[in-house]
């Protein structure tokens, strides 16, 4: 990772689910949740799919225009439908048809190793398409959630037509497919 210094900014890239199903999966995992009092600040941010590992840089706008040079040209994705999972201390929401989800993370990835130097972690080696929900070291808890919102799931006609471009500190943008 490249090491943090007071003018670099942490950036990130991500899809994003349609507003009304990530309303619906909020909704239903805060409704849920009042008992078992899993970790879930990931409800806190719009849920999405991430493309690229967070990473330092202080190139953010430059990055953040060439990847929206890069973006362009692909049509909303396509991904079927969601269905929920336990990984490890996480449930994830994983994707039936994730096909070009990997293309677009493989894409970006290439990019900025090529462009710009950003290395290749070993989360976006192993990169799987998926939306964090939970985060929690009782895995009897996370096994009770999945048991209560696995019956809402599939959600099915999922399409991710918008993408974040973001930085902690700076305007990004949102970026449409």
């Amino acid at each position: 990772m490249i090491p943090v210094t007071a003018n670099k900014q942490l950036m990130w890239i991500q899809g994003l689910l349609p507003e009304k199903i990530r309303k619906q999966i909020t909704d239903l995992c805060i409704a849920n949740n009042d008992d078992l009092k899993l970790s879930d600040h990931f409800l806190i941010y719009p849920l999405h799919v991430s493309f690229k590992r967070s990473f330092y840089t202080d190139r953010f706008e430059t990055i953040r225009d060439d990847l929206k040079e890069l973006l362009e040209g692909y049509d909303p994705i396509d991904c079927t439908s969601l269905f929920p999972m336990k990984v490890k201390d996480m449930i994830w929401l994983g994707f039936e048809n994730e096909e070009e989800l990997l293309k677009i993370h493989e894409r970006i990835d290439d990019y900025l190793l090529e462009r710009y130097q950003i290395p290749v972690d070993e989360f976006d080696r192993n990169y799987h398409p998926h939306v964090t929900l939970f985060r929690d070291d009782d895995g009897e808890k996370l096994e009770e959630m999945l048991n209560r919102i696995k019956d809402h799931f599939p959600m099915e006609d999922v399409r991710i037509g918008e993408v974040i471009i973001g930085a902690r500190g700076k305007e990004g943008c949102l970026y449409q497919l």
